[in-house]
């Protein structure tokens, strides 16, 4: 990353990082991936930078946009993408907010972090399974649900039930 001058994004299991920054040396980056051996580094279509230094200005709108937004502390545990722990007051939480802008995600850390609290059960609601599936990457052990429509949101809530029996 740091020989093409880009961010490193996405720790998103522990085959799989993504790079971020400009187009153009990005496209160095994954020349460079492929020049040292690397078996797959292509190029991602997406809209932006993005958890990269050129999200800048929108680190600095989130910011003061984060000062207005009352919150209370949680009642459970919150976990940062960036840092990969467990965040428990109002000053971190909005810290880690603005930061997980232009920071790189610590998917992988995120992860191990719920893993040792004794999560067990993975629930990852929204279209695809991308994250169920680098969770088991990360940890073959680790139950993971996706839920992306009615059928999955059905079968999903019979497993929610199953745990309560």
């Amino acid at each position: 990353a740091a020989d093409a001058d880009v961010d490193v994004a996405n720790i998103n299991s522990p085959g799989q990082i993504v790079l971020s920054g400009e187009r153009a040396k990005v496209e160095v980056a994954v020349a460079l991936a492929k020049e040292h051996g690397i078996r797959r580094a292509t190029m991602l279509n997406v809209a932006g930078a993005y958890h990269s230094r050129l999200m800048e200005s929108a680190y600095q709108k989130l910011s003061e946009a984060l000062l207005e937004v009352p919150m209370q502390a949680p009642s459970f545990a919150v976990f940062s993408n960036v840092t990969g722990e467990a965040v428990c007051t109002l000053p971190d939480i909005r810290r880690t907010l603005q930061d997980q802008v232009t920071g790189t995600v610590r998917w992988v850390d995120c992860m191990e972090g719920m893993l040792k609290r004794g999560c067990d059960f993975f629930i990852e609601l929204g279209p695809g399974g991308v994250l169920a599936g680098l969770l088991k990457r990360t940890n073959k052990d680790a139950e993971a649900l996706a839920v992306s429509d009615v059928e999955s949101a059905q079968r999903c809530a019979e497993r929610l039930r199953g745990l309560q029996s």
